[in-house]
Parts: structure tokens; C-alpha cells; sequence
């Protein structure tokens, strides 16, 4: 477990992890979801980092080509520590060479992490 030190008139650390290749905002809040190929190609693995703003009830999928994968339910979200995501993989999928991650939210509202292909 990394610990993050603030210092006074520096910038902001980066967003997102570098293991994951794609990440899209959800508002101005530094709240992100990501999408990266797992296992050889072979599954999915999704991240939301939620860094601020109340919590909410949310749920993953992703879709490859017409295909779409949902996760295993409903959870709720809290403001956590920046570089620890809520995560939800996919084993064994055999998703097609083009992906795109959804983050569902209980108000209806839906956030993309854009198309990530390989």
C-alpha cells in the first residue's frame, strides 16, 4: 500500500493507474472508470476510482461488438483512498479485439470509458 504525501503549491498527482490503458472522467470530482484486457486477452477487468462526492449505488459491464457482459449487481460506492479503484474482472470472456466500459449509476445516468482496442 502506497501513502501519498500532499505538498503546498505543487500539482495534483496524476489520475488513474498506469495499469490501466483507458480511463474516462465521470464530472469534475477526479472520479474515473477504466478498462484494460486481462489474461492473455482472454477477460476484462474494470476500475472505478472514486475520489470524492457522495456515495452511490453503481454496477459495471462492457461491451464487445454487439456482446455486452454485466457484473455481478448493485454496490455502493464510497470516497476512498485516490489510487484504490473498486474493481469487477471477467475471466475467460473471450472478448473481441475492441472493448468499451459502462459504469451504470442507480439514477439511470451511464458513464463510457471510451473504446479501448488492442
Amino acid at each position: 500500500m502506497m501513502a501519498a504525501t500532499a505538498v503546498l503549491g505543487l500539482a495534483a498527482p496524476a489520475l488513474a493507474s498506469p495499469y490501466y490503458p483507458r480511463c474516462a472522467p465521470i464530472g469534475t470530482a477526479g472520479n474515473e472508470i477504466c478498462i484494460r484486457f486481462i489474461n492473455n486477452n482472454t477477460g476484462v477487468d474494470m476500475g472505478y476510482f472514486k475520489r470524492a462526492g457522495n456515495p452511490v449505488t453503481v454496477r459495471f459491464s462492457y461491451q464487445s461488438g454487439s456482446f455486452r457482459n454485466w457484473d455481478g449487481g448493485w454496490f455502493t460506492a464510497v470516497r476512498g483512498v485516490p489510487t484504490t479503484p473498486y474493481t469487477y474482472a471477467w475471466n475467460g470472456t473471450n472478448p473481441g479485439s475492441c472493448i468499451t466500459g459502462y459504469l451504470h449509476v442507480s439514477d439511470g445516468s451511464q458513464y463510457s470509458t471510451g473504446q479501448l482496442c488492442r
